[in-house]
């Protein structure tokens, strides 16, 4: 589909989001690797009114921010996701993940 279509829409991205699996490890790559930063570090943040597989769940997630070749950046990396039933929480897997560090160059 033309992305002309959504645009319009849309307007331009705020920031770009990335699910990663190890965030520290992430943000030393891209400081090393692209030379981002500074990044802003929040643990173990909440979140509500969340759905997973259409149940009500809790998800607990670490947020990084930072920016990256003038664009705002924020990583994700998942601490817990815990479906919330009638008989307590019961634990489901985090979604596995990667990124890599390749560019950080905005897109055209």
């Amino acid at each position: 589909m033309p992305e002309h279509l959504f645009r319009a829409q849309l307007g331009e991205p705020h920031h770009y989001a990335y699910v990663v699996d190890d965030i520290e490890a992430t943000v030393k790559r891209l400081v090393d690797q692209l030379g981002a930063g500074p990044f802003l570090l929040i643990e173990n943040v909440p979140l509500e009114n969340v759905l997973s597989r259409g149940e009500p769940a809790e998800f607990v997630h670490n947020a990084a921010f930072g920016s990256c070749d003038g664009s705002a950046i924020e990583l994700i990396e998942v601490v817990s996701v815990a479906r919330s039933s009638s008989r307590g929480a019961s634990r489901a897997p985090a979604r596995e993940s990667s990124t890599s560090a390749t560019s950080c160059r905005r897109p055209r």
